[in-house]
């Protein structure tokens, strides 16, 4: 009977030190998941931190978009006067350029008949 007891006893110290064993095993695939949770959680925070940089880029951008696009506008406004500007001038220059053909053209008629005149006069003195 005491041989039982020992091998009886014998097995629960095999069990425990199973038991023991098996316990310490969880325990450090408890820990290992346990880290893996805080890196997933880590990285979590890093890619929300990612994310709110990237709105701010976002925002930035669209405020120098929408200024872009102000100036723009502004410029086809600019553009849009030019034209009509320069098609004032070129019309103004059309019509300086006849006036001045004109005041020659009269010009010479003048002197014409100033030259007609002296030359008539002339011939009776």
């Amino acid at each position: 009977m005491a041989a039982e007891e020992r091998h009886s006893s014998s097995n629960r110290s095999q069990k425990k030190k199973n038991d023991t064993q098996q316990g310490k095993e969880t325990l450090k695939a408890l820990d290992a998941r346990h880290q893996e949770i805080l890196d997933l959680e880590s990285s979590i925070v890093e890619l929300n931190d990612l994310f709110v940089d990237m709105r701010k880029v976002v925002e930035s951008q669209g405020e120098m978009i929408e200024a872009v696009e102000k100036s723009v506008e502004e410029s086809l406004d600019y553009i849009e006067t030019a034209k009509q500007d320069t098609k004032k001038a070129v019309s103004l220059q059309s019509q300086a350029r006849r006036k001045k053909n004109a005041m020659i053209v009269t010009c010479l008629i003048i002197a014409a008949v100033i030259i007609v005149v002296m030359i008539i006069v002339g011939k009776f003195m």
